[in-house]
């Protein structure tokens, strides 16, 4: 016998006669029992090692595993991993950037998308594999031979079922809407998937002059001056009799003199979503760059995908003299063009939330594109609850 005790040694040898012997593998036991007790890991993200929260869940679920097999129970302990999408994605460009590349620049090489996603595979599996052994050593009482990862072709084709039914029940569709766009992760997020921060920003009143008659003016606010070139219609409270008299009339684009397909002027519209308390009671609408703004623009008929803000987070040609800007130089642009064309009334501060990305912290995009969705108050045609039933039950 050793005089000093190697735990890591004995420890490995007893796991592995464990594991040899198939002692966690329920389907070998020798006492027949009916009673079963089964406990499906939840996959830790294959993107890095184990933490402290793995651990405490691991032991917690190993001791009930151990504790219902000592009762006769037949037990199965699922262990497996998560490919993770976007979490492994940002993980993974953090280490790109380390070495001194971006995903954006293997793209650009001959195959680069099929080298990126082995490049993320290699990386995935190698993680796996190390997460396994420290669940190992952590004594995890979990039945490898049944081991699971979220991109196993079994798992895939049970996720593909999965979706064509919901297709064919009428659950999910596809429709363009807009979205949570991070411009430096380059994706969609869900409304889940954001955080809202509190920032003390500015509110711009800005003055639209009429087509009719140049010298007057209807005065809106915002905080977005530098989406003005996408407007496509100026909205006031039916009911508002400051601007009842004003509906149906045209004034023109402050920050742009000429804008493809619709020219540089608008149309004043009534509309019961404008907040009359807020800024002046008229508001600007933006469909391709505001989810409320959308919502009217359907209603209204007005063009939605009138979008100058690109995907990489910079304002595009269509934006006029701001093209190739990011949002907030492009807003002090925009404040010296209006003071230029004395469209500028006056700025005022501004508290307000905005949305930002839970990961990098960036400023969201709300931008137009083609997504699937869920709904989430329909029943299946196949029959049962809706989805938001079955969260409340």
């Amino acid at each position: 016998m050793d005089k000093v005790y190697n735990h890591k040694i004995a420890e490995t040898k007893i796991y592995q006669q464990w594991e040899k012997s198939g002692y966690f593998n329920p389907d070998k036991l020798l006492i027949k029992t009916k009673k079963s007790f089964i406990i499906i890991m939840p996959p830790p993200n294959a993107n890095g090692f184990l933490h402290l929260g793995h651990a405490l869940t691991t032991t917690l679920e190993d001791i009930m595993i151990r504790y219902k097999r000592m009762r006769g129970f037949k037990t199965l302990w699922l262990p497996g991993a998560d490919h993770a999408g976007f979490e492994t994605q940002v993980v993974f460009e953090k280490k790109l950037e380390k070495e001194g590349s971006s995903r954006f620049e293997i793209l650009k090489e001959p195959d680069g998308r099929e080298k990126l996603y082995q490049m993320i595979w290699d990386f995935t599996q190698a993680n796996k594999i190390h997460m396994e052994n420290q669940l190992r050593q952590l004594g995890a009482s979990c039945d490898w031979s049944r081991k699971k990862f979220t991109l196993d072709k079994s798992i895939i084709k049970i996720v593909y079922q999965t979706f064509k039914k919901l297709y064919e029940d009428n659950l999910i569709y596809r429709a363009n809407r807009i979205i949570n766009w991070c411009p430096k992760h380059q994706t969609a997020l869900s409304d889940l998937e954001i955080n809202w921060e509190e920032r003390k920003d500015k509110l711009y009143y800005v003055k639209y002059f009429f087509e009719d008659n140049p010298k007057e003016y209807i005065i809106v606010a915002t905080t977005r001056p530098e989406t003005i070139p996408a407007d496509m219609a100026i909205a006031v409270h039916p009911k508002d009799p400051r601007y009842k008299h004003l509906i149906g009339k045209r004034v023109i684009n402050p920050l742009i003199k000429n804008r493809p397909q619709y020219g540089n002027s608008i149309e004043i519209i009534a509309d019961e979503l404008v907040d009359k308390d807020f800024g002046t009671g008229a508001l600007k609408i933006t469909p391709a760059h505001d989810p409320v703004d959308f919502e009217v623009g359907k209603k209204h008929n007005l063009p939605l995908n009138y979008q100058i803000i690109d995907w990489d987070g910079r304002l595009n040609s269509l934006s006029g003299d701001l093209n190739g800007l990011k949002p907030e130089p492009a807003r002090e642009a925009s404040i010296k063009i209006l003071e230029a064309n004395g469209a500028l009334e006056k700025i005022e501060n501004y508290i307000h939330q905005v949305p930002i990305c839970y990961k990098c912290k960036n400023v969201i995009e709300p931008l137009p594109r083609q997504q699937w969705f869920i709904k989430m108050t329909e029943k299946p045609k196949s029959g049962g609850k809706s989805l938001r039933d079955l969260a409340v039950d």
